[in-house]
């Protein structure tokens, strides 16, 4: 099989056209820029290159451990795939009416009335028309990118931005298509393709997501099922634009770097993002951060469906530039099945939720459904509600940088938590999202604000031996996140067969060497040492 490899090179000129002479002669191949159809945000997306070459999974390491040695490489992802297709991480209950239906069922708007988001309307609509605020009711005229499956024609999300969406998934017939009758792919059209088949078997996540933010009124016209309408979106009055990243909520090959920074060049003050991958891609941590820097507020699912994960493991989740939430129930207690962890800094509604999903030949229906994929859009609505409160001048004037803008909302997100009396704050965040209070609360001065990563400069690889470490400790950190998801709790203790079996050869003895061969904890051992690279990785 081909593999395509996302290659980091140096900023600087003269070494980085010699590197890239090296790795198109050692490797036969010619060296393209990541993003040659993007125009360039004077960031680190110059810096990015790619190529194909053919190979398996394993081998894909070797081969990125030899780019590494290369002066001039500075860092390298092979696009593995992520997860064995067997694992379900969402129920899989789109044709059943009613799912999850129940005497204990709470009413489809309980997410409205637990995070307060009505009463923040109506607060933020008052004080915009005393002076007091920005607000004054209506379109918001803020820009929300949804990194997702794309859209549907569901009348629930008949509002969305869908002209200014961008398409970043083609599929080996459109390649086809475009070499044998010179056809151009729609990169404008971001329309879910509705797949059911594995492992596209979440076809319409992103309808289902985009309805928590701008779902409306349909009056049941054009549903074609039982269960009906019987909910709407928080705060329907933004721009939800967007632009289609996957056909499935598990991360393969994508292209989430390239429209991230499509959507910061868009004018997009916020990216929702209910979607994740398992391996740390340099190419998504240089877009967060470029995000983060310009000021745009990126909420990313932290994961879920599987009990007593207290680590987030899935990125962009884990980088500290990016917001998190964890999914909360009904009865204001956090789902057991929500990742958990110190990287998540609320919870939020995210189990029993009632939203709509389609099918192809114009079926659309509703369903009972739960994870942080919900918790993220409602975190991103409370963002694009405090913007348009406080206004673009006034948080311009107040911080005069991107980055403090961001962290000024992470501030008041978490000051504003209603925290229960039983709480885990290390695990499950501040509290409770409580967006009148997220409103009220006064915004802090910038000189209390700190750089997400400010004193956690990444280290200077200086020798060809620090390099192979890093490619290893990058493999196998990415192959123990496997191993958790697709073993679950019950079998974690064989954690370390999983890795060792899957692991490329270059990295086999690195993990007999963690682990000593012989100690009875072995996998305990895998993990911990994982646990605190990856840890210690996070910027």
């Amino acid at each position: 099989m081909k593999v395509l490899f996302e290659i980091f090179l140096t900023g600087e000129p003269e070494k980085r056209k010699a590197c890239i002479q090296k790795i198109n002669e050692e490797f036969n191949v010619k060296l393209k820029p990541l993003f040659e159809h993007h125009a360039s945000l004077n960031t680190s997306m110059d810096l990015f290159y790619k190529m194909s070459l053919k190979t398996n999974e394993s081998d894909a390491w070797i081969v990125a451990n030899k780019l590494m040695a290369i002066e001039g490489v500075e860092d390298v992802d092979p696009a593995v795939y992520e997860m064995n297709e067997a694992i379900e991480l969402e129920p899989d209950q789109d044709e059943i009416e009613g799912a999850n239906e129940s005497t204990e069922t709470p009413h489809p708007n309980w997410i409205h009335k637990n995070s307060r988001f009505s009463d923040a309307i109506s607060y933020a609509k008052e004080e915009g028309q005393k002076g007091r605020g920005n607000y004054t009711g209506g379109q918001s005229g803020i820009k929300i990118a949804q990194l997702d499956t794309g859209y549907s024609n569901h009348p629930e999300i008949a509002a969305v931005k869908k002209e200014q969406g961008w398409n970043y998934v083609y599929t080996i017939w459109d390649r086809i298509r475009s070499l044998l009758f010179n056809w151009k792919p729609a990169k404008r059209v971001a329309k879910d393709r509705l797949r059911t088949l594995r492992p596209f078997k979440w076809a319409a996540h992103g309808t289902a997501t985009a309805a928590i933010i701008i779902g409306q009124p349909t009056l049941n016209r054009g549903i074609t099922s039982k269960s009906k309408d019987r909910t709407d979106g928080v705060f329907p009055y933004v721009d939800l634009i967007p632009y289609r990243v996957s056909e499935t909520i598990i991360s393969f090959n994508n292209k989430v770097a390239h429209a991230a920074f499509q959507a910061i060049k868009d004018g997009c003050k916020i990216i929702t993002m209910s979607h994740a991958g398992l391996l740390r891609k340099r190419s998504w941590k240089e877009a967060a951060a470029a995000a983060y820097e310009a000021g745009v507020i990126w909420v990313a699912a932290t994961g879920s469906h599987i009990k007593n994960i207290k680590t987030v493991w899935l990125y962009p989740a884990k980088f500290p530039e990016v917001i998190t939430a964890a999914a909360s129930k009904p009865d204001d207690t956090v789902w057991e099945k929500s990742f958990a962890g110190n990287k998540v800094e609320i919870s939020a509604p995210g189990y029993q939720i009632y939203v709509p999903f389609a099918r192809k030949g114009r079926k659309y229906r509703y369903k009972w459904s739960e994870g942080t994929s919900f918790s993220t859009p409602m975190v991103a609505a409370a963002a694009a509600l405090w913007l348009a409160h406080h206004g673009e001048k006034k948080l311009t004037e107040v911080y005069d940088k991107g980055w403090q803008q961001v962290e000024a909302f992470r501030w008041c997100l978490k000051k504003s938590a209603n925290t229960p009396a039983v709480w885990d704050k290390e695990l499950h965040g501040e509290g409770l999202l409580d967006v009148r209070k997220l409103l009220e609360i006064d915004l802090p001065p910038k000189d209390g604000l700190v750089h997400a990563t400010k004193g956690k400069l990444t280290k200077k690889m200086e020798n060809e031996e620090a390099k192979k470490r890093y490619i290893q400790d990058k493999e196998i950190t990415y192959l123990t996140a496997c191993a958790k998801m697709e073993l679950r709790d019950e079998r974690k203790n064989e954690t370390y067969d999983f890795v060792k079996k899957r692991a490329s050869s270059i990295s086999v003895d690195r993990i007999r060497e963690i682990v000593e061969v012989n100690d009875e904890d072995n996998s305990e051992l895998l993990k911990a040492h994982v646990k605190k690279h990856a840890e210690d990785w996070n910027y």
